[in-house]
Formats: C-alpha cells, structure tokens, sequence
C-alpha cells in the first residue's frame, strides 16, 4: 500500500511537515483518509467477514493475504497513531507533541489502543472459526507482538487512574488466548513468546 510508505516517510520526519499533524490539512489526514478510502474501496468479496473468508477456505494463500491484509490494515492506524506516545520508532520529538491540543494526543492513544483490540479480534475469530491461515505464522506473530505492545503502552500512559490494574489484567488474557491460537497451530509460538514475555510479566 503506498499510504504505509507515506506514513513511514511521514512519522520518520514529522517535524519537516506543515501544517502541524493536528491541524485541518495536515500530512497526518491526508494519510488518514487514504487508509479510510482503501478500506471502502474493498470489494464485497474481499472483507472480513465469515462468508468471504470461508469462501478462501480452500485456498490457503488467498485466505492468507486477505487475513492478513485486514489485520495489517488495523496495525497501520496504530502504527501511524503512536506518534503521540514515548518509546516507539514512530514517536514524534516531546518538543513537537507539547504544542498538540491535549485531547488530539488522548484521541490518538485511545485509537492505537482499540485498534489493538481490533488485532486481537480478528485474530480470536480466526481461531473460532478454524480459519487460521498456516502459511502467516510468522507475521500473525509479529502482528500480536505489535498488538500487545500497543495496549501496554496505552495502560502505562493514557488509562484513568485506578484502572490500569483490571487493564492490565485483560491485557494479559487476551495474550493467552493469542497464545493458545499460535500453540494450535503449531506455528509461530516460540517468536511470540520470546518477544512479549519480558514486556507482559508482571514486576
């Protein structure tokens, strides 16, 4: 998709860019609303839903990409919305974010975080429904690692006090069940452990 190269390039030199990425106009909304326009764009037959992708069953790399491309599609927002936290390849400068509108930041952290659910989702229904496309294993792997992450870093700076513990705690169930996906299928379990154990163990 060319809006995952503009965005790289984008979050990459955020800086150079004007107007500001919360501003009417911005590189930012460009970039939204192309992801927005892809996603409508999509033919009947190629969304996420249990008609479409039973109808791939038999093909394993059509159900592959299609899966995956959903699940990537998801990744893409929260990828591009962690510009407003600390600690990622994408984060913008702390001097850039102090002139955001606070609730432009609370906005971005909420959306990375539920598109992370979104992840998750779509990866539980893939299991549900023994769609599980064998062939993915690896980049269902790194789209669960990204997946945890992005909640982690939603529960460490934007959940309401009080309320990180019970976040963190489902947080951690929903890694389980990533988990016990990747164990049925025997594929891809040993990459996601070692990448999510250290940032999920509790201190």
């Amino acid at each position: 998709m060319r809006s995952t190269r503009l965005m790289i390039s984008y979050t990459k030199y955020i800086r150079e860019f004007v107007p500001y990425a919360w501003e009417t106009g911005s590189r930012f909304e460009m970039i939204c609303e192309k992801l927005r326009c892809w996603e409508t764009s999509l033919p009947v037959d190629l969304q996420f839903n249990l008609d479409c992708l039973y109808a791939l069953k038999g093909q394993p790399g059509a159900l592959c990409v299609v899966a995956c491309l959903h699940i990537w599609f998801d990744q893409l927002h929260s990828t591009l919305y962690r510009t407003a936290y600390p600690g990622f390849d994408e984060s913008a400068p702390a001097d850039y974010l102090t002139h955001a509108p606070p609730q432009w930041i609370d906005k971005l952290r909420r959306g990375c975080y539920h598109r992370a659910l979104e992840v998750r989702q779509k990866i539980r229904f893939l299991a549900r429904h023994s769609l599980y496309p064998k062939v993915a294993g690896h980049r269902i792997s790194s789209f669960a690692f990204e997946c945890i992450r992005n909640q982690l870093a939603y529960i460490k700076y934007a959940f309401p006090e009080g309320e990180s513990s019970s976040a963190h705690e489902e947080t951690l169930r929903g890694f389980e069940d990533v988990i016990n996906f990747m164990v049925s299928c025997s594929t891809g379990i040993v990459t996601i452990k070692v990448l999510v154990s250290p940032v999920t163990s509790k201190p």
